[in-house]
Order: C-alpha cells, then sequence, then structure tokens
C-alpha cells in the first residue's frame, strides 16, 4: 500500500544519508506503516468531514491568504479566471481557517510527507479526477506552490517531489496534452521542480500521462 511504500522509501533515505530529522518517525521506527497514515489523519487529514479547526489551527504547515493570493496574481489571465468561476475567490473555501490555506503535512528534517491536494470533491470524488474541464482548486495551486517556493518568499523551499501511489491526480488535471503552457493544469502546479514518480510497470499508459504532462521520471516497479 501507498503507507508502506512512502516508509521503504524514507528508510531508503535515511540509509543514503539524507536528514530526516532526529524524532521519531512513525512506521519507520515502529516498523508499522499505518502507523505513518494514522499520524497523518492525526494532524488534520484532507476529508472536509472530520477536519475541524483545532486541527487546522494547530499545523504547522499553513499559507496566509495574502501570501497565496500574491501567488496566484502571477498565473495567467485565462487560468485564474477559470480557477475563479469554479471555486470564487482566492483562497476560496476548501481547508482554509481564519484566512489561512491549511496544509495535510509531517516535516522530517529536509523531508516533507504531503498528502496531495484532493482533486473531487462530494458524493463520487474520484470521478473528478479525469475531469478535462474542472479547473484546480485555491488549495490545490497553493500547496503545489508552497512546496516549491524558497522559504524566504513563505514556501517550503523543495529540491525535488517524489509522488508515491499509482495514481495521482496533477497530471489529469485540464490543459493542453503536449507541449503544456503556464495556463495548463499540471504546469500551473509542478512549474519547474523536479518529479520523480515510482510507478507501476504493467500501466504504461498512466505512466506516459505522468511523463508527457507532468514531466515526470518514472522509476518502473513490479507489480
Amino acid at each position: 500500500d501507498t503507507g508502506a511504500s512512502v516508509v521503504e522509501l524514507l528508510r531508503a533515505m535515511r540509509e543514503a544519508g539524507y536528514d530526516l530529522g532526529s524524532a521519531s518517525i512513525p512506521g519507520l521506527d515502529t516498523e508499522h506503516s499505518d502507523d505513518l497514515i494514522h499520524a497523518i489523519i492525526a494532524a488534520g487529514g484532507q476529508d472536509p468531514d472530520w477536519l475541524t479547526e483545532e486541527q487546522m489551527e494547530a499545523s504547522p504547515h499553513r499559507i496566509p491568504a495574502e501570501t497565496y493570493r500574491r501567488w496566484f496574481a502571477t498565473l495567467p489571465d485565462e487560468l485564474r479566471t477559470e480557477v475563479v468561476e469554479a471555486w470564487g475567490e482566492a483562497p476560496g473555501e476548501l481547508y482554509v481557517h481564519d484566512d489561512t490555506i491549511y496544509l495535510a503535512a509531517l516535516e522530517f528534517g529536509n523531508v516533507l510527507v504531503m498528502v496531495q491536494p484532493p482533486r473531487g470533491f462530494g458524493e463520487n470524488p474520484v470521478a473528478i479526477y479525469h475531469d478535462p474541464d474542472l479547473a484546480p482548486s485555491h488549495h490545490y495551486l497553493a500547496a503545489y506552490r508552497w512546496l516549491r517556493e524558497p522559504a524566504a518568499n513563505g514556501g517550503f523551499g523543495a529540491h525535488l517531489v517524489c509522488h508515491v501511489g499509482k495514481h495521482g491526480n496533477m497530471e489529469w488535471l485540464p490543459g493542453k496534452n503536449v507541449g503544456l503552457s503556464a495556463e495548463c493544469g499540471p504546469d500551473a502546479a509542478i512549474g519547474d521542480l523536479p518529479l520523480i514518480y515510482p510507478f507501476l510497470v504493467n500501466d504504461p499508459g498512466e505512466g506516459s500521462q505522468a511523463k508527457r504532462r507532468a514531466h515526470a521520471v518514472l522509476v518502473d516497479h513490479l507489480i
């Protein structure tokens, strides 16, 4: 499962010398991968039915609405119009508390484990994963922009992102199929941040989508 995959990735990174901090890492130090998932849920997760204001207030990973508005203003006009039509004016209402956008994440040294922002909501959230028309939400754009912005600009300053789990939703955001521009959803989200993507070897079609629309470097693995 995804939890076990993330734990194995963290273990390999620590053995390779990456700084994962000195605190105990759920799942890695307890040998139960579900502990990592439960820790993320305890931190708030991204289920609006269970997320509380207290969890959002306690999270260290938050983006002031004014910071996001500044980032949002740099996007192309056409994309901004589509986002506002779908989700209202920035910063929207999803995962927002006290004019601050909340992110579900756990930080270990220089490594951040974050739940990918939701693509769909309502009765059938999975169906929206492949929607070619629905613009990404403010929360979605804010999360990825925060990842790649340096700390001096209010972001995390990641050097790269590793998507774990097949498949995610960024490569299915609206926009062109090839030769993406700044107005396309995937490009607006990931920008030029390097993306590594361990991917199931028997699904080359969806793997190609991640390569073609999100400049992912695929690392194939067996089923």
